[in-house]
């Protein structure tokens, strides 16, 4: 009998980690093992994806996990560590999205690197951030890289056919001030589809599918970032003055701050969206960070210095002037750098 894999994420709602936690158990599901999501409250499936996974809650895999089972996590949350370590599976793998750690009354921070918490095996998502705490995390002696993988197949049915149009694809949720200055110069020029929505993997495919471009806004976190917009000490100050008022004003007294403990560097796991972009035949304009540094070159893509406003201004005008014979051979080099995530290529 095949060894039983469970996945435990902190909830299935869309985000680039969850994402990648059904696609592992599906995967494992691909080769025969019996695989769940796990969820440590309300059991919901992740349909905003194109193939979600089943899902169970802690619970019930407490009730059928075998000594002989792995348990994977993605999450330093207490409400999923405990379950664990009572867990009686001899492999527990943390499944690092990641270099930044947050810690709150429920967050456990980097904890389960500095101490032995019962994990046997670290995978890391990018090349970047494993280089990175491997030297920074030296006491732990297995890490692996293990980098998402795209279900090209699943992708090509849902853009076939789709026509593109002559537009620069946005997501806002990070860089929203590198998008309104490019709309500000070149929106007269070209249109700016700017996404500030939740949406389903479908319909990001369909977008990028649609656009001609593909802006990349989502930049790494160094450690003059870090200085720039946060003082640590006075955070640790700040935190435990704003506790003491919290617990004389509140009769529930449920409050919690999260702090963050953040690497120098630009070590933030794989941005999805460009390397899927690609995929979908849209030119990626904008910067690399973490594991698109893995695909993103000036040959596959009009890569702009990291957090440079002038220079992704550049980038977008070379784009903007390149003439289609151009364009496609750039197209052809990122389809051929991303393949190597391609579900099936590995």
């Amino acid at each position: 009998m095949k060894r039983k894999v469970f996945i435990q994420l902190p909830g299935n709602n869309p985000s680039g980690g969850v994402k990648v936690g059904n696609q592992l158990v599906n995967l494992f599901r691909e080769h025969n093992y019996e695989s769940y999501v796990v969820l440590p409250s309300e059991v919901y499936q992740a349909d905003w994806l194109i193939n979600p996974a089943p899902t169970i809650g802690i619970a019930k895999m407490r009730e059928i996990v075998q000594r002989n089972d792995i348990v994977i996590d993605n999450w330093p949350d207490k409400r999923t560590l405990a379950p664990l370590l009572r867990l009686k599976a001899k492999t527990k793998i943390f499944y690092l999205q990641g270099c930044t750690f947050s810690k709150d009354n429920n967050l456990i921070g980097d904890k389960f690197l500095r101490k032995n918490l019962g994990y046997t095996h670290f995978w890391v998502v990018s090349k970047d951030s494993l280089d990175y705490l491997k030297r920074k995390y030296s006491c732990i002696p297995k890490w692996y890289l293990i980098n998402p993988y795209f279900d090209f197949k699943a992708i090509n049915q849902v853009i076939s056919g789709i026509k593109r149009e002559n537009k620069i694809l946005c997501l806002t949720r990070k860089g929203r001030n590198y998008i309104k200055l490019a709309n500000l110069i070149f929106g007269s020029k070209i249109k700016f589809e700017q996404i500030d929505r939740i949406f389903s993997e479908k319909e990001f495919y369909q977008l990028a599918a649609s656009s001609k471009f593909f802006l990349s806004t989502a930049v790494g976190i160094d450690n003059h970032y870090f200085k720039k917009i946060l003082n640590f000490k006075k955070i640790l100050n700040f935190k435990k003055i704003l506790k003491i008022f919290l617990n004389i004003f509140s009769k529930e007294k449920k409050y919690s701050i999260t702090s963050y403990i953040i690497p120098i560097g630009h070590k933030e796991g794989f941005h999805l969206p460009p390397a899927e972009a690609a995929m979908c035949s849209s030119i990626v304009i904008g910067f690399a960070m973490g594991g698109g540094l893995e695909w993103m070159s000036p040959s596959t893509c009009f890569l702009a210095k990291d957090r440079s406003y002038f220079s992704l201004i550049k980038k977008i005008q070379e784009a903007l002037s390149c003439s289609d014979e151009q364009l496609d051979n750039i197209r052809k080099n990122a389809f051929k750098a991303v393949s190597k995530f391609i579900h099936g290529n590995k």
